[in-house]
């Protein structure tokens, strides 16, 4: 954590990990629970938020939390807990992949979310560019966006490097 801050970084993932075979799914979700505290306890007093996040199962097939509303439960409860310093990381492209609305996403789980990952399917194309395209306009346009300050420019991958990054906040 003091190198984290050393650098400026405010924001940690702790991904979960995959499904182990010698353990039930109740106590893998348990340590994951202690181990977000434990992170959130360490974090304590650095400017730094802990998040997790569900990845998709069809590209990760072991990955322990492949449901968005699991990992928001997951935060709300360390939360409770006193971990203040907590939060859900949303990836849109782990969202389409697994079939879910991240617009909906979103709007359920506001309270737990500190960031949002763009990617676009197929393949983690640049945002606005593939089927994620309505989310994406529906999201620059979205009050939250405004607040917010998200923002992006949609770019071929030719162009990348003659127009800078792609991502602005």
């Amino acid at each position: 954590m003091e190198f984290a801050s050393s650098v400026g970084c405010r924001l940690l993932n702790l991904p979960c990990g995959n499904r182990l075979p010698q353990y039930s799914r109740e106590e893998q979700h348990r340590t994951a629970h202690e181990n977000l505290l434990h992170a959130a306890e360490l974090a304590n007093g650095h400017g730094i938020s802990v998040l997790i996040e569900a990845f998709n199962p069809l590209d990760n097939p072991d990955y322990l939390l492949t449901d968005v509303d699991m990992a928001a439960g997951l935060v709300r409860r360390t939360r409770r807990e006193g971990a203040a310093a907590t939060g859900l990381l949303l990836d849109a492209y782990h969202l389409a992949r697994m079939g879910q609305d991240p617009v909906d996403a979103i709007g359920r789980h506001g309270d737990a979310l500190v960031h949002v990952q763009f990617a676009d399917v197929p393949g983690r194309i640049c945002p606005a560019t593939g089927g994620l395209e309505p989310f994406c306009s529906t999201l620059q346009s979205s009050r939250m966006a405004r607040r917010r300050g998200i923002r992006w420019r949609t770019s071929s991958s030719s162009d990348i490097a003659a127009r800078g990054p792609l991502w602005k906040t």
